[in-house]
């Protein structure tokens, strides 16, 4: 491939209809929008909840060394704490910056803009002309595929990860959490109009990346490697410059492994300069809203988590996402922090601590706690009670069996394919019965946690690997194990990498 370097004054001269920009939360920090990075969040949220300075420090260090998905935290949040992600509502503004009004006027001149971010920053701009009756300006991803492939899209935005409502009317579906990462996964592959649309829009444009970490890969980092983009101009926010300088150095290396499949130009330096000097060139002059309040991470914690108890709860949720387990608290009196603390122990492989409360748990329920009786039912499992263990996991799956938790209940079965598989390891006797048994209920996860569950489906990979490795498969093993530690690498899930490469590791001694 010819490759070519540009100036960064020579995309000044573009026409609008020969771009896609591609933006993300980057470009809704700025005043006046002010929306929280991922970063401001974590640690605004733990200064609010009083957190202690060892654990703030410990979550500082983790987020300089592990790629966290933030989804993760919200599925933890989602799950146990606020059940409508009223958390959304803080990534919402009603104003709007200098890099937004470029954005708006871009589209009205033909271009196409795709941004992950769910907030209306780029509407707020010219919010007559977007919710004026006009086709195929504003298309958002509503958490399935679109009816068909549209042709010929030109001057739109696409909202790739949903948006919050612009009209009271509208459908609300944020892609923020690893359930919802599912159905975008490998490139928009279960959504095939989406994908086909958005690679359409590419095809043969510049495309302009502003404000976006390339931490998508799920869905937008996997398209980019396929689409057939004539260019791309990467500009990466960097302060020393106020206008970006061409740079080699490339610390993501998201955007090293597209640099690979692309002609690909990066760029450090600010934006909005840069955006001014085109806008002036062009006969428009920049634009930015009225300061006003948003939702802020203060008053979510006020109105959701006013007790001592419930702020310990979500300091809980971030330290579970940053694996910091040891530093987990919880009360005898809080039902809630004494279920994250048995999560947190099992990781921390106390089984022994995590068996006594679980049955402290069972005995203060008056009804049945499956989500109690998965945790020790694995612990068991590790601390030699192997019957106790098995008949467990199977009473946790026929509970769970009619229940409206279907993700829940195909994690119960992976628990009874993995308990069953694993106490079969700790005899010389091979029940092929047994393995069959959990070889067809993994291929069974395999197939039903495609574009629903991202963990279940490394999960059965994880457990087929295993299997595999048992009947002196290592190959295949290696394989299935490759599989899954690549899904938990994408999502941050460090403790289950760490298992999976000591897989990887004791197959590779056998593999000669």
């Amino acid at each position: 491939m010819m490759k070519s370097n540009y100036k960064i004054s020579e995309i000044l001269d573009l026409p609008f209809n020969e771009l896609v920009f591609l933006c993300g939360a980057g470009i809704s920090v700025s005043a006046p929008s002010m929306l929280p990075s991922v970063n401001n969040f974590i640690f605004t949220t733990l200064q609010e909840c009083k957190a202690d300075e060892e654990a703030v420090r410990k979550v500082n260090d983790r987020i300089s060394h592990m790629n966290v998905r933030f989804e993760g935290l919200i599925d933890e949040i989602r799950k146990y704490s606020d059940a409508t992600l009223k958390i959304g509502d803080i990534f919402a503004s009603k104003s709007y910056n200098k890099v937004h009004s470029f954005l708006s006027y871009a589209i009205k001149q033909g271009a196409n803009v795709i941004t992950t971010n769910f907030d209306n920053c780029i509407e707020n701009s010219d919010l007559e002309w977007f919710t004026a009756n006009t086709v195929n300006k504003r298309i958002i991803y509503k958490g399935d595929d679109l009816e068909l492939t549209i042709d010929n899209i030109t001057g739109t935005l696409l909202k790739v990860h949903g948006s919050h409502p612009l009209l009271n009317k509208d459908k609300q579906e944020l892609v923020i959490t690893l359930t919802s990462l599912a159905k975008t996964n490998d490139g928009f592959f279960f959504l095939p109009h989406w994908r086909q649309t958005l690679l359409d829009i590419l095809k043969g444009k510049v495309l302009i990346v502003m404000g976006y970490s390339c931490s998508d890969d799920f869905d937008i980092v996997p398209l980019l490697e396929v689409a057939k983009v004539r260019k791309i101009i990467w500009l990466n926010y960097d302060v020393s410059d106020p206008i970006p300088k061409q740079s080699n150095e490339i610390q993501n290396q998201n955007v090293l492994r597209l640099k690979k499949f692309h002609d690909l130009d990066y760029f450090n330096g600010l934006l909005i300069p840069l955006l001014s000097i085109w806008g002036e060139r062009l006969g428009f002059s920049l634009k930015e809203g009225e300061s006003k309040n948003n939702y802020t991470i203060h008053q979510y914690i006020t109105e959701n988590y006013p007790t001592i108890y419930d702020k310990q709860i979500l300091i809980n949720h971030i330290l579970y996402t940053y694996s910091i387990y040891e530093k987990i608290k919880f009360y005898d009196e809080n039902a809630l922090t004494m279920r994250q603390a048995i999560k947190a122990l099992y990781r921390l492989q106390a089984y022994t601590e995590v068996v006594d409360l679980c049955n402290e748990r069972i005995t203060q329920s008056n009804e049945e706690d499956f989500e109690i009786m998965y945790y020790l039912s694995s612990a068991l499992y590790f601390t030699r009670e192997f019957d106790k263990s098995i008949d467990l996991a199977k009473k946790c799956v026929d509970g769970l069996e009619k229940s409206n938790d279907y993700i829940f209940y195909l994690n119960a079965l992976a628990n009874y394919a993995s308990i069953l598989s694993g106490t079969i390891s700790q005899s010389d006797l091979k029940d092929e019965n047994i393995i069959n048994k959990a070889i067809d209920i993994y291929k069974f996860l395999q197939k039903r946690s495609k574009g629903l569950n991202i963990e279940l489906e490394a999960t059965a990979y994880w457990g087929l690997g295993y299997v595999e490795e048992l009947q002196g498969n290592f190959l295949e093993s290696k394989i299935d194990y490759s599989k899954a530690m690549q899904i938990f690498s994408k999502i941050g899930d460090e403790f289950n990498v760490q298992r999976i490469q000591a897989n990887l590791d004791a197959i590779a001694k056998k593999i000669v």
